[in-house]
C-alpha cells in the first residue's frame, strides 16, 4: 500500500493514507484536458507524482480544519478587557504556558485582533521578539489554522493542494523525524524551564544571603549600641564623682579667698592701732573653720580613662575583623551541585 502526502501552500503537512486500488485520481494530458485514471492502471508506479482535484481538496481541508472551531472566531467576550480576552483565547485553545505567553504578548501590546489579522510570518516574528517558548508558538499557530476567520488559516488555503505518492519507508522516516522534533522541542522547553528555575533559585539564595548578613549586621549594631550606652554610663558616673570633687574644691577655694581678703583688709585698714591690728590678724590666722582637704587621693580614685580593650592597637581591630570573616566563611557556605564547581567560578 502506498501513501499520499497532502501539501497545502504554507500550511502544516497533513498525511493522508489511501489505497492505490481505491483512490480516484486525476491526471492531466499534454493538451491540458483532464482524464480520469485508476490507481490500478498499469504503468502507474508508486513513485509517480499525482495531483488531486482542487475542489475535492478544498472540501477536505474545510471539513478537517473548520470542524468544531466555528465558535472560536470571537475575539473578546462582552465586558472583557483586551488582556482578559487574550488570556481566555490562549487558554481556550490549549496553548501551553498560556499565562506566561499572555503576559509576554500583552507586554508588547498584542491583542486577539492582531493575532487574527497577522500573517504566519508576522506572528512568528512577534513570538520571537516576545521570547515565547517554541511549543507555545506551535500551539498558537495550530489554533489559528483551525479558525477560518484568521489570516493564517486563509493564507494556508490559498494555494492548491498537491498529493505526492511516497513509499512506506519514506513515511516511516518522516515519522521518525517528527518524533525527533518532538523530543528536541521537549528538551528545549525543559531547558527553558530550567533557566527560569535557575533564576528563581538564584534570587532566593541571594535573598537568603542578604537576610542572614542583615541579621549579623543588626547584631553587631546592637552590640555597638550596648557598648556605647555602657561607656556613656561609665563616663557619667565618673563625671558625677569629679563634679562632686569640683564643687568641694570650689568651696575650699572660696573660703581661702574670703580669708585672704579679710587678712588684706586687716593689714591695710588705716583706722586701727597696731595692737588691735595684730590681735585681729592673729584671730584670722588661727581660725579653724576652714577645711584644708586638698588631698589628691580622691582624684586618683576617679581618673578620666575610658578604655575599650581592642581599640588600643589598630592590629587588634584587624585581627578581630579577620576572626569574624573566618567565622562567617565557616557558617555560610555555597553548596555545589551539578557539573559546575566553585573552583571554576571566578
Amino acid at each position: 500500500m502506498s501513501q499520499f502526502l497532502c501539501l497545502s501552500g504554507n500550511s502544516c503537512v497533513n498525511l493522508h493514507i489511501f489505497s492505490l486500488c481505491k483512490a480516484q485520481l486525476y491526471s492531466f494530458n499534454t493538451q491540458g484536458k483532464k482524464e480520469r485514471t485508476s490507481a490500478k492502471k498499469k504503468g502507474n508506479s508508486p513513485s509517480s507524482s499525482l495531483i488531486v482535484s482542487l475542489d475535492f481538496t478544498k472540501k477536505v481541508n474545510q471539513k478537517t480544519e473548520m470542524a468544531g472551531t466555528m465558535q472560536d472566531t470571537s475575539t473578546a467576550g462582552e465586558g472583557q478587557s483586551e488582556e482578559e480576552s487574550l488570556k481566555d483565547f490562549l487558554a481556550k485553545h490549549n496553548v501551553r504556558n498560556c499565562d506566561a505567553t499572555s503576559q509576554a504578548l500583552q507586554k508588547i501590546g498584542v491583542t486577539v485582533k492582531d493575532l487574527m489579522e497577522w500573517r504566519e510570518k508576522d506572528i512568528e516574528d512577534v513570538c520571537k521578539e516576545a521570547q515565547i517558548a517554541v511549543m507555545s508558538r506551535a500551539d498558537l499557530l495550530k489554533a489559528l489554522y483551525k479558525i477560518p476567520e484568521s489570516r493564517v488559516c486563509k493564507g494556508a488555503n490559498t494555494a492548491p493542494s498537491q498529493v505526492i505518492v511516497i513509499h512506506p519507508n519514506e513515511h516511516d522516516k518522516m515519522g521518525q523525524i517528527y518524533e525527533k522534533f518532538k523530543k528536541a522541542s521537549k528538551k528545549v522547553e525543559q531547558v527553558e524551564s530550567q533557566i527560569i528555575e535557575l533564576e528563581e533559585n538564584y534570587k532566593k539564595a541571594k535573598q537568603n544571603i542578604s537576610d542572614s548578613c542583615k541579621l549579623i549586621i543588626a547584631a553587631v549594631e546592637t552590640h555597638e549600641q550596648h557598648l556605647l550606652n555602657k561607656i556613656e554610663a561609665y563616663k557619667n558616673k565618673k563625671k558625677e564623682l569629679l563634679t562632686q570633687l569640683l564643687n568641694q574644691f570650689k568651696d575650699i577655694q572660696q573660703q581661702f579667698k574670703t580669708k585672704n581678703e579679710q587678712i588684706n583688709k586687716c593689714i591695710n585698714e588705716p583706722n586701727i592701732d597696731m595692737n588691735e591690728r595684730r590681735q585681729k590678724l592673729q584671730q584670722l590666722l588661727q581660725d579653724e573653720t576652714i577645711t584644708d582637704n586638698l588631698s589628691d587621693e580622691n582624684e586618683k580614685e576617679v581618673n578620666t580613662n575610658v578604655i575599650v580593650q581592642f581599640t588600643n592597637e589598630k592590629k587588634n581591630i584587624e585581627k578581630l575583623v579577620e576572626m569574624v570573616d573566618q567565622l562567617l566563611k565557616q557558617q555560610m557556605i555555597i553548596v555545589e551541585s551539578g557539573s559546575i564547581t566553585l573552583t571554576n567560578v571566578k
